[in-house]
């Protein structure tokens, strides 16, 4: 289950997706065994919605009320120098979220699933078979009657995704079969096929979620997916790490390795490991949160906003391009970096002043996380406009919560043998 699910799920429009099909690869790294699923790029969710809408008609000829707040908000949006010729957007933005792993299921497996790999989520699930609603037409949909290594496990399949705009919930079955990456294969994964989902997922490209989060098992007393590869023998460490090429002119867009970590990737002399605490979620302890104007490494910085000064918890969520934090918190970070409402409870922010924006930091262990406002502002380019959005989102709780805006910036390894998380930069090459 992810956190928190229904305001997560409003930023989820726009998930991070990871693809792997015929580049998996089974690699060794100090005589381990790893799986490689590399990312890549595809047309984002915003882009959908975009296109829907004025195919309907609603930019030029839709109702008064339709029409009028439609062209409000193209008349907010600034001109791009010229037309985006390359529909995939920069790498990892809140928006620009259609990445997905592309993983096989069943045996024959003929057809591939497109999966978002997120740490916040427990729980596997993919469209079913049985989805008759418009909600899953672009869906590749899971046929358990196609595989012969599929059969039930018997028990219904609820997920409540809160109320809302991007609200509803997840219905469907608990199914056993087998998920294939490259030439190593899960046997007797317990996931569910949902026969339901929520309308915002139409305009997403992915076809289930893939759960990484920390625990042992999911909702229903199955162990994830990646803690079955190791029951299996397939891989021999309880851990996964993640590499996030922010180079938006390569097709490649990075991988996650589950069972070890890639040197080749990370600067270990600039790494920071803490433990973790709870048992459910990748959580961590963080302190200093605040932003400055100051990036001069030689002078002291001086907050304009600060938060967490003693410590709060954190947590890393890759299937979002979020930042979200307190209500209270993310109201007065708004305020300071110029962000305006904008429809769908986002807010944007004047393209030109993301280079002058703040840098957001906290200690994380015995170093200093930076992410400037190219970072955390997402920008959308569409038919010729470029629009900047804010990736902070409220909570009522106290803890933060980082999606792609850090995960973007620094490698993440994730080990659940050691009970730590660590945060390193990447090799110069990377960068």
């Amino acid at each position: 289950m992810a956190l928190p699910l229904n305001l997560f799920l409003v930023w989820t429009f726009f998930c991070l997706f990871f693809e792997s099909s015929v580049g998996v690869t089974i690699r060794e790294i100090d005589g381990e065994k790893a799986i490689e699923l590399p990312i890549h790029r595809a047309k984002h969710p915003a882009q959908s919605l975009l296109e829907f809408v004025g195919s309907k008609g609603l930019l030029k000829n839709g109702t008064a009320h339709q029409n009028s707040h439609l062209q409000d908000i193209f008349k907010k949006l600034k001109m791009a120098p010229a037309p985006v010729k390359n529909e995939t957007l920069a790498i990892f933005k809140r928006f620009d979220s259609d990445f997905y792993a592309l993983i096989r299921i069943g045996k024959p497996a003929n057809l591939t699933y497109k999966f978002v790999i997120d740490t916040s989520w427990a729980d596997t699930w993919v469209v079913s078979n049985n989805c008759k609603e418009w909600t899953c037409d672009n869906k590749d949909k899971y046929n358990a009657k196609r595989s012969n290594t599929s059969h039930p496990d018997g028990r219904n399949f609820y997920l409540d995704l809160g109320q809302g705009t991007f609200g509803g919930n997840l219905t469907g079955i608990l199914t056993i079969d087998t998920f294939k990456f490259a030439h190593m294969n899960a046997t007797n994964v317990t996931f569910a096929e949902v026969s339901n989902i929520p309308w915002f997922m139409y305009f997403t490209r992915y076809d289930g979620i893939l759960g990484m989060s920390r625990g042992t098992e999911n909702l229903q007393g199955a162990p994830l997916i990646w803690r079955e590869l190791v029951r299996q023998n397939k891989i021999k460490r309880n851990m996964f790490s993640l590499y996030l090429n922010r180079d938006p002119t390569s097709d490649r867009a990075g991988s996650i390795l589950i069972g070890a970590a890639d040197p080749h990737h990370y600067n270990g002399s600039a790494s920071a490991k803490v433990p973790l605490t709870g048992d459910k979620y990748w959580q961590f302890d963080i302190k200093d949160l605040g932003f400055t104007y100051v990036k001069n490494k030689k002078k002291k910085r001086k907050p304009v906003l600060e938060f967490c000064k003693d410590s709060c918890l954190a947590k890393l969520a890759s299937g979002g391009n979020i930042i979200i934090g307190p209500t209270a918190a993310i109201n007065q970070i708004h305020q300071l970096i110029g962000a305006q409402p904008f429809f769908f409870g986002f807010y944007r922010v004047p393209c030109e002043n993301i280079a002058k924006l703040p840098e957001l930091y906290f200690s994380f262990g015995n170093k200093d996380i930076v992410l400037y406002g190219e970072q955390y502002i997402q920008q959308i380019f569409y038919n010729g406009y470029v629009l900047c959005l804010s990736t902070f989102a409220p909570q009522d709780g106290k803890e933060w919560i980082f999606g792609i805006p850090l995960l973007s910036k620094y490698y993440t390894i994730y080990d659940f043998d050691q009970n730590t998380i660590s945060i390193t930069d990447y090799k110069t090459h990377e960068a």
